[in-house]
């Protein structure tokens, strides 16, 4: 059984997958693998198909088969933005659902609260004026939370926001924003239950 020891790591590189060992150690460990599988070829960039058109007519009887390191790095990326858009999405249903299911918490509430806003309609606050301050508490307590959970995602994500200018801005503006409606439209609703008849009634059974 033998140790390894992994020294380093390569960020943004076309050996994504592999381990790169010298050569010495790896005709020692692997003296069963004959000869190379993979080259790396260098050259001037205005001739890349000319280099690649030669090397197929030559090497065609071997297999052989050509890619250019900037398409090979962009299918790693199509596979990490897939999964990051899927993660994405389904992080924003959740957290919509999660939103919508805040209009049953308010429902909840306000049926604890009744007979104090039963009281207050009592006393003479006309019932507008009871519906907008449980709309402004609503209201109150759907920014506080997208607010303290948009800046501290900012500030764990800044290293990778100043180091990627791809960032999908216009879906987590969309995502932030259906988020804000969907609270809003949920304290909005919740509104609908709180009338003079059902405060009269908590009122009377007081």
């Amino acid at each position: 059984m033998q140790n390894i020891i992994i020294a380093a790591g390569l960020e943004t590189s076309v050996f994504q997958g592999n381990v790169l060992i010298g050569k010495k150690d790896f005709v020692k460990y692997y003296p069963s693998v004959a000869g190379s599988s993979v080259f790396l070829v260098g050259g001037n960039s205005t001739f890349t198909e000319l280099y690649k058109n030669v090397l197929k007519d030559r090497l065609s009887n071997y297999g052989i088969s050509i890619e250019k390191t900037t398409d090979r790095l962009a299918s790693f990326y199509t596979v990490t933005n897939t999964y990051l858009s899927v993660f994405s999405l389904l992080g924003a249903l959740g957290m919509i659902i999660g939103v919508a299911g805040l209009g049953f918490v308010l429902l909840r509430n306000y049926s604890q609260r009744k007979s104090s806003f039963a009281l207050m309609l009592a006393i003479g606050f006309p019932l507008k004026k009871i519906r907008k301050m449980i709309l402004s508490e609503q209201i109150l307590i759907l920014f506080a939370g997208v607010t303290t959970g948009i800046i501290p995602a900012l500030l764990a994500t800044l290293p990778s926001l100043k180091n990627n200018s791809g960032m999908p801005w216009v879906f987590m503006i969309v995502m932030t924003l259906s988020i804000v409606c969907t609270g809003s439209l949920s304290a909005f609703l919740s509104l609908r239950s709180v009338t003079g008849k059902t405060l009269i009634a908590s009122l009377n059974k007081e």
